[in-house]
């Protein structure tokens, strides 16, 4: 939204206010009758739309759409826990679920960018499979990515990233990061990232336009 151009945008792409995210948490205000939801009800979920958001007060959500998830917010969440969750956590179980058949060599995966917003919840997801994990990340969130369950954490600031996942030989490699310089390094490499090609370069839809 701080972008010079947004404002020029015509509103059938983006908006002029709050068009922008896909988490949300908050109360319904009304249900459908078979949303298996009722007035009153704390909720969280995502959406996924082209021109709307979910930063505003109100948002409309078809719970028979498919690229769209609702359900009730546990009581002991705060919203804001509630909102950061579903986009980052869904992502991290995605790319899981595409390396899972072939983590069975060695059960060793990579996962760079490990103290990410998704990175931290794939070695969390990958850790309670019982697998060996090798991270990324700076110095300082060490310990964080391994009291998520890293074994391995590799500080690329002051190391190679490509020769300690070379070395490490992991079944997949999932990159939270961006870049080529682990491509081939693994029979099995998932990228949420997939436009960046390096890690000072910005990826995803700021670049598109």
């Amino acid at each position: 939204m701080n972008l010079p151009i947004w404002a020029y945008l015509p509103a059938s792409v983006s908006p002029p206010r709050k068009g922008v995210a896909n988490d949300f948490s908050g109360i319904v205000e009304v249900a459908g009758d078979e949303s298996g939801l009722k007035p009153g009800d704390e909720v969280f979920g995502i959406q996924f739309a082209v021109t709307t958001g979910t930063l505003q007060q109100l948002v409309l959500i078809d719970t028979k759409d498919s690229a769209s998830l609702v359900v009730k917010k546990p009581s002991t969440w705060t919203w804001e826990q509630a909102a950061a969750l579903p986009l980052v956590w869904l992502t991290a179980r995605t790319t899981i679920a595409a390396v899972e058949p072939d983590v069975v060599k060695h059960k060793r995966i990579a996962v760079l960018g490990g103290s990410s917003s998704t990175g931290m919840y794939a070695v969390h997801l990958a850790a309670a499979r019982g697998w060996d994990i090798l991270t990324t990340c700076s110095g300082r969130n060490a310990d964080f990515v391994r009291s998520m369950g890293a074994s391995t954490v590799v500080d690329y600031m002051n190391t190679s990233v490509p020769d300690a996942v070379k070395k490490y030989a992991p079944d997949a490699v999932v990159d939270c990061v961006g870049g080529t310089e682990c491509l081939e390094l693994a029979s099995r490499y998932v990228t949420i990232v997939g436009d960046k090609t390096s890690r000072a370069s910005m990826g995803g839809s700021a670049i598109y336009l």
